[in-house]
């Protein structure tokens, strides 16, 4: 029989059933004890009540105490409302169905009464400019398995609420061209949010003002004053500014073979909407330093924001401009592409050839070639002898029977007894002995700064060192290691160890056995909701 049922499996429920169209249940946060345990359990000690962490002591079984509530009445979606304050994430189960497992996230006020029940699966700010909204995402799907997921867009005081179907507001660096991946410039927002309602897009500010009707066929995405705009055929794109008013073009789409079409995860935070085919095509054509690539005759060109060419189109395909230079490349396939770089004015520094580039934080590019490795100056194109890696960049490293080796720039460094390694960002490390489950903070040198501490290092990442601290008994299908948090320094973060640990504008959200929620900055919790997993005897 099932055990310890809860208020995860009643939201997991809540989910699937939303997607097949069926009512919703009523979602109780007060625990629901065990089947014919409760009752004896409740008068005597006749029988013992299992729950997460073993039986309990032969005494009265006491429900927890469920955190207050902001409205009386169950809540499954974020009312919009002025009094509630900064509102904040928190994570109240954990579900695992066919296609999906994760945190479910609900929403509080900042004395921990409930505002929305946990119904999201992500929580996290898009922001620009000091503005700043929440973006909730709900993944769902239908009874067909069709991807019927909705985005949530409000501001942090739970104003402003609006649902949409997809949800575009930032390029990820990374374009795509037959098989090969090219990430000349970094991540970046675009000046606007592009919003998706009944299969249409348009364009709203980071306070959640429309800007543009949802009327286009691909996501509005503004970038140096301008956003391309698909046909209605997909055949041709063509610029438009903030007002709707057609600025460029027609210029031709890029083929589905000239931009190889790729699956894009719903988790990709450029495309939220995956059924959309013809963003697809539409994808990476944007204005940057002024100037952006256009497609003829199967070959790609650069144009400026008066639509005047700077490049005609000569190469297979070009990236967006970063810093005054966008990459060129030439070939057919993967196996015989060449690589190159041209500047704003459409001169070639280099190539194309057989070459790989790489952005280094003086501003220069190293050139990578079998024949050896140089520095560009993409100001004046001048090359220079390369002498060591950028010194920003992360060693490489090995581990395995032998411990630890590190492929620093000058050399290579080993450490026999550890386990494996973490690099920090003000470049000092976390190693994990082989020995015992400890760990330490060492500089570059592999001299101690801090440490030895109990625990293994996982790894090192949103300013944390997350370490393992055991293993939790509850086999629920999940990760079962206990997590804690340490900085960069070597100083214990929370009090306490977790299954999951979110950090989030300076709090946590948490997960545990049999509890979840979220803590304030100083690990205390701000809400605590009962959790049960759901096991098979």
């Amino acid at each position: 029989m099932m055990r310890k049922a809860g208020a995860m499996l009643l939201t997991a429920l809540s989910l699937l059933l939303t997607a097949c169209g069926e009512p919703l249940p009523v979602f109780r946060e007060t625990a629901v004890p065990p089947p014919e345990s409760v009752s004896a359990a409740a008068g005597s000690t006749d029988k013992a009540v299992v729950l997460p962490n073993g039986p309990l002591p032969q005494s009265a079984y006491v429900p927890p105490s469920p955190p207050p509530r902001f409205y009386a009445e169950i809540t499954h979606t974020l009312t919009p409302r002025d009094d509630y304050g900064r509102i904040w994430p928190y994570v109240g189960g954990y579900v695992v169905q066919w296609w999906m497992a994760g945190d479910l996230i609900g929403l509080c006020d900042g004395e921990g009464r409930i505002v929305c029940d946990p119904v999201f699966n992500l929580a996290e700010i898009i922001e620009k400019d000091g503005k700043r909204l929440y973006k909730l995402t709900e993944n769902r799907v239908d009874a067909e398995g069709k991807d019927t997921s909705k985005i949530t867009l409000c501001k942090l005081d739970g104003s402003g609420v609006r649902e949409y179907e997809g949800v575009a507001y930032e390029f990820p660096g990374s374009e795509y061209f037959n098989g090969s991946t090219l990430r000349w410039r970094p991540d970046f927002a675009y000046a606007h949010i592009s919003v998706c309602e009944n299969g249409r897009w348009g364009v709203i500010d980071y306070e959640g003002n429309e800007l543009l009707p949802c009327k286009y066929n691909n996501p509005v995405c503004f970038s140096d004053g301008l956003a391309a705009v698909l046909s209605d055929d997909g055949e041709t794109y063509r610029y438009i500014d903030i007002k709707g008013s057609s600025v460029l073009g027609p210029y031709k789409t890029p083929s589905p073979q000239q931009l190889n079409q790729l699956p894009f995860p719903i988790s990709d935070p450029l495309i939220a909407d995956v059924k959309n085919q013809t963003l697809q095509r539409y994808y990476g054509l944007f204005f940057s330093d002024g100037l952006a690539r256009f497609f003829e005759n199967g070959k790609y060109g650069v144009i400026d924001r008066e639509g005047g060419v700077v490049v005609p189109a000569q190469y297979d395909f070009i990236t967006a401009f970063y810093e005054g230079t966008a990459e060129i490349l030439s070939g057919s396939s993967y196996d015989n592409f060449k690589y190159g770089l041209i500047n704003a004015s459409g001169r070639v520094l280099c190539g194309p050839e057989d070459v790989w580039l790489t952005h280094q934080t003086d501003g220069t590019v190293l050139l990578e070639s079998p024949g050896g490795h140089v520095v560009l100056d993409p100001e004046t194109g001048d090359k220079s002898p390369w002498n060591s890696k950028d010194p920003a960049s992360t060693p490489s490293y090995s581990q395995g029977s032998s411990g630890v080796v590190i492929y620093w720039d000058d050399g290579k460094q080993s450490f026999p007894y550890a386990a494996n390694v973490a690099f920090l960002d003000n470049g000092n490390m976390a190693l994990s002995s082989r020995l015992a489950e400890t760990w330490y903070i060492a500089d570059r040198s592999g001299a101690m700064l801090a440490g030895p501490f109990d625990g293994r290092v996982e790894d090192f990442r949103n300013g944390y060192i997350y370490v393992s601290a055991g293993m939790s008994d509850l086999n629920d299908g999940t990760d079962n290691t206990y997590h804690t948090l340490y900085n960069r320094d070597g100083n214990r973060v929370l009090p306490e160890v977790y299954r999951e640990i979110i950090p989030f504008e300076g709090r946590y959200l948490v997960r545990q056995d049999a509890c979840a929620g979220l803590l304030d900055e100083q690990g205390n919790w701000v809400i605590k909701t009962p959790i049960y997993d759901y096991l098979n005897d």
